[in-house]
């Protein structure tokens, strides 16, 4: 049977349309995931181990890794690997530093055709790709001189290397200061590591299934991790703060301007729900994308793809009314008072919320239209492909710009923007959120968050992930907190942009997390749904959800009530998991072959509002789907 299987090392994870034949079959990382992966193993090796043999700064960009379908080997060199500096240290007595060298439970190195000592090597613990604690062993890895020939040294947990093994002359096609591919030795593998083009070490391994865990079914499995506390609730008395300074009257996504997601009139939310209707119907989806939806005193608006703002009433499904602007406008639109704020692709929009009517409407560079708005006070942000605007919410004149690619990171081929930014000269943002005095942007291709200064613009601190960071960061406390693809979730001071914890979350972090009563809660793409603790980091619990059903993970923030954890998955499934457990509540499924992709849900206190589109990304099908009790 055909079946989709998580690939993992070290946490490592491919999406394959069947499982791997056979154990030996390899194949090379492509280089943001080693980036990834090879950053956080890396993390919580020196984490584990700060007294090493030797220390030394690593460079991801040149590391190179490989999985053969359920484990892998990393090996991440030395930052400014040169000759010079090889012919020094390698004189020394442990040698020149090299790499450091990351290898899977189902794999074992050999030395003189045996398994290295377990008593010789040092084990971290990491998450794998299920989330769970998984153990690999760490090398350090030098160059040293032993009369007239080079050895590559592989220190592990003693004094003295745990392997050795000599480097012999070559001539490589293509030289480059450090490389390791796979090659063939006897009846095992190898890794080849190569220095400059000019010498060529091997460190044949063999295959270990023993070392690795149960087979993983995703196609039936489904499980809830115990919870570390009891049902009392959180240990931490941190909540989230209400009524910010500057905060607006009205509605936006994730219900306010510091993008929590929590919907404090939880017992009202639906508990056994089914679709009440329908927007649009079947025969007129074709070609039909929505953008996320926004409900406010009974009203739905949303925008789409053929540049059509629609305000439909929440019981029923029937327009208010629809109108037709320049632009497609796929953000959640901001509603504050008595007026409208869209974004499209074309510029920022204020409209009547009696109407539709333009009251006024001004032009933003380079705009992808993707980002959501958002009010606070008087003013509107709104983000362009060159940076972050301010306009006066009454008339829309600016107040100021901030240009986002002054400073932004230089591209390199493990930070390669152009997959991320349409053109030269642009960046992408994610989505934004705000305490009333500062205002925090995620620059998506730019794999960094900023804060600026909600009167002027000015820039406080810029904090850089190792990855694409995906959604609108979220606000609690002293705490912004948002995840990307580089494994973690990351918590930051409000005013510093310091780390407070980073939670390591074992795969991609596609969506926004919300926060309420001390508790952070968020997916992964590798089918997870996690509550953490929001003053420490630590794993509250746990759900695994089983892709059959509710999909690889999830775009939509989740909404969260003080009972209830309500999230939209990537195969269009809506379900409620228990706020203080994790335990499944309820589950419906909206449509076949569709995703969910509001960036957040919307709802009324009593209905929930989604938008979906098909399964595959192009495909243009979609609707708006009013859910509640009957």
């Amino acid at each position: 049977m055909i079946r989709a299987r998580l690939v993992a090392a070290f946490g490592l994870w491919l999406m394959l349309e069947a499982p791997l034949p056979a154990a030996t079959r390899f194949f090379p990382m492509a280089q943001i995931s080693v980036v990834q992966y090879g950053g956080y193993v890396n993390d919580v090796f020196t984490a584990t181990f700060p007294f090493r043999q030797i220390n030394f700064q690593i460079d991801l960009e040149n590391g190179r890794g490989f999985y053969d379908g359920q484990e892998g080997i990393i090996a991440v060199p030395i930052k400014d690997l040169s000759e010079e500096q090889i012919d020094k240290g390698s004189k020394t007595h442990l040698g020149a530093p090299l790499c450091h060298l990351f290898v899977g439970p189902g794999f074992k190195l050999l030395t003189s055709g045996k398994p290295i000592d377990k008593a010789k090597l040092r084990f971290s613990k990491g998450l794998n790709h299920a989330g769970e604690e998984s153990q690999s062993s760490c090398f350090v890895c030098t160059v040293r001189r032993e009369g007239a020939n080079l050895e590559l040294c592989l220190y592990g947990a003693e004094p003295e290397p745990a392997l050795t093994t000599r480097f012999a002359n070559v001539l490589a096609e293509n030289p480059t200061s450090f490389e390791c591919k796979l090659t063939a030795a006897n009846a095992n593998r190898a890794l080849a590591v190569t220095l400059f083009g000019k010498y060529e070490a091997t460190l044949p391994f063999a295959i270990d299934r023993a070392g690795l865990g149960p087979a993983d079914d995703l196609m039936t499995a489904r499980f809830g991790v115990s919870p570390r506390r009891d049902l009392q609730g959180p240990t931490s008395a941190a909540t989230t703060p209400r009524g910010a300074p500057g905060a607006s009257v009205g509605s936006q996504l994730q219900f306010d301007i510091e993008r929590t997601g929590y919907w404090p009139n939880g017992d009202s939310l639906p508990k056994a729900p089914g679709i009440l209707w329908k927007r649009p119907s079947d025969d007129e989806a074709d070609q039909f994308v929505p953008g996320t939806p926004v409900v406010d005193r009974g009203i739905i608006y949303f925008g789409d793809n053929r540049s059509r703002l629609h305000a439909v009433k929440a019981g029923d499904g029937k327009d208010k009314w629809v109108r037709t602007y320049k632009g497609r406008m796929l953000a959640a639109p901001a509603i504050a008072e008595d007026a409208a704020f869209l974004v499209t692709s074309d510029d920022v929009k204020c409209v009547s919320l009696d109407s539709g009517e333009v009251r006024w409407s001004r032009e933003v560079p380079s705009a992808f239209g993707s980002a959501p708005p958002l009010v606070v006070g008087e003013a509107v942000f709104v983000a362009g492909g060159d940076g972050f605007y301010a306009f006066k919410r009454a008339d829309g004149k600016p107040i100021w710009n901030h240009n986002a690619l002054a400073d932004r990171p230089v591209v390199t081929p493990s930070f390669a923007t152009q997959y991320a930014a349409e053109s030269a000269g642009t960046t992408r943002t994610s989505g934004s959120a705000s305490d009333g005095s500062l205002l925090f942007e995620e620059l998506y291709d730019q794999c960094r968050v900023v804060a600026l200064d909600c009167r002027d613009g000015k820039q406080h601190w810029s904090y850089s992930a190792r990855g694409w960071l995906t959604a609108n960061p979220a606000l609690s406390g002293n705490s912004v907190l948002f995840g990307g693809l580089d494994l973690y979730l990351h918590c930051v001071d409000r005013q510093t942009g310091k780390v407070l914890w980073k939670s390591p979350t074992a795969a991609e972090v596609d969506a926004a997390p919300a926060v309420a009563n001390g508790c952070v809660y968020f997916t992964a793409r590798n089918s997870r749904v996690h509550c953490i603790d929001l003053e420490t980091g630590k794993r509250i619990w746990m759900y695994r959800m089983d892709p059959a059903v509710e999909g690889m993970g999830s775009v939509c923030a989740p909404l969260v009530s003080d009972k209830a954890v309500i999230l939209g998955s990537t195969n269009g499934f809506l379900f409620a998991l228990d706020a203080l457990t994790g335990e499944f509540k309820w589950g419906l499924s909206l449509a076949n072959h569709c995703q969910i992709t509001s960036v957040g849900l919307a709802t009324d206190g009593k209905r929930l509002f989604a938008a979906t589109r098909g399964i595959r990304f192009a495909q243009n099908t979609g609707a708006v789907f009013a859910v509640g009790d009957p």
